[in-house]
This record gives C-alpha cells, sequence and structure tokens, in this order.
C-alpha cells in the first residue's frame, strides 16, 4: 500500500472521529441539560408534595397580623376540630394561643368530635340570632382571611358533631388540611 493512501485513510479517519466525537458532545450536552430539567422537575414536585402533605401552622407574621386583627375586640371562641385528627388539633392549639394572646376567652376543652369535611377550609359557627355574636363572627373570619386562612361560613349537617357549645362563642371548625 501506498504511504499517500495509508496517510489519506488515517486523515479521513481521524476526521470523522473527531465529527463522531464532536456529535457526542454535543448529544451528551443536551442529553444532560434534558436529563437536569426532568430532574430540577422532579424534585419541584417532591418539594411540592412536601409542602402539601406537611400539617398546617402558623408563621410568625401571620401570628403577629392576626394579633393585631384581633385585638380590636374582644369575645370568646372556641375550636371544634376532625375526629381522630391529630394536626387540626394541633392547628387549633397554635389558633387557640393567639386568640388569648389578643385578649379572647378561649372555650376549653377543644371539642375533637367533627365528622364532616369543609374541603381543608376552617369553617365558622355562631348564635344567629344574636347580632353582637354575628359581629364577632365576621372579624374572625376577615381576620383569618387576610391572614391567610380560608374561612367562610359553609352548611353545618345535623349531628355531624356533639357536645356542649356555649351560645356567647363563636365556633371554629379546623378540617383536615386538603391535599390532592
Amino acid at each position: 500500500m501506498n504511504i499517500n493512501l495509508l496517510n489519506f485513510i488515517f486523515n479521513w479517519i481521524t476526521a470523522v472521529a473527531g465529527i463522531v466525537a464532536a456529535i457526542g458532545a454535543v448529544g451528551s450536552l443536551l442529553i444532560s441539560k434534558t436529563i437536569e430539567k426532568q430532574k430540577d422537575e422532579k424534585i419541584r414536585l417532591l418539594q411540592d408534595e412536601i409542602i402539601e402533605l406537611a400539617p398546617r401552622s402558623i408563621t410568625t407574621e401571620q401570628s403577629q397580623q392576626l394579633l393585631k386583627l384581633l385585638a380590636r375586640k374582644k369575645g370568646r371562641v372556641g375550636f371544634l376540630v376532625k375526629v381522630f385528627n391529630d394536626t387540626s388539633k394541633e392547628f387549633a392549639i397554635q389558633l387557640s394561643t393567639i386568640f388569648r394572646e389578643a385578649g379572647w376567652q378561649v372555650e376549653e376543652p377543644i371539642n375533637q368530635t367533627l365528622l364532616d369535611d369543609y374541603d381543608g377550609r376552617l369553617n365558622i359557627f355562631t348564635d344567629e340570632a344574636n347580632p353582637a355574636q354575628i359581629e364577632l363572627a365576621n372579624l374572625i373570619v376577615n381576620s383569618l382571611n387576610e391572614a391567610g386562612f380560608p374561612i367562610g361560613p359553609q352548611p353545618i349537617r345535623d349531628n355531624s358533631f356533639s357536645g356542649h357549645f356555649s351560645k356567647e362563642a363563636v365556633y371554629i371548625l379546623v378540617d383536615s388540611k386538603k391535599t390532592k
């Protein structure tokens, strides 16, 4: 074989190998970017799931805001939580602490007989015949909504809870946190 032919073949092989290496490098870069995007999306979904599954909590800012809003008036408040649901009870305890700090009387103990669901929202009820109670209920609803805790009156099914309820108190129903 001629040395020129071997040199020519070798140059072509080197060029083709260089092109293949370049294609491999570009492909690797594109694949790694795709994998990185997929990994980032999975991490984001896991973080969202962790947040969704975490129990409700009250931030320092929300607590301070509620204290300020609730301190405008004083009244009596009670809490009703989902039966066998410790996270609902813990959230009710956090709320009751804020109400006490704002000067409200808190009915004890927390009633743990709620059977119904309210789409993960807080619910409220009071003696509808008492205008002063309605005014306090509106203050609570507005304060909690403003602080980032969805609450509003929703129909309450008969026999969905039991116990003694004071006619002088506004009651907040704490449902299970809504998840997907």
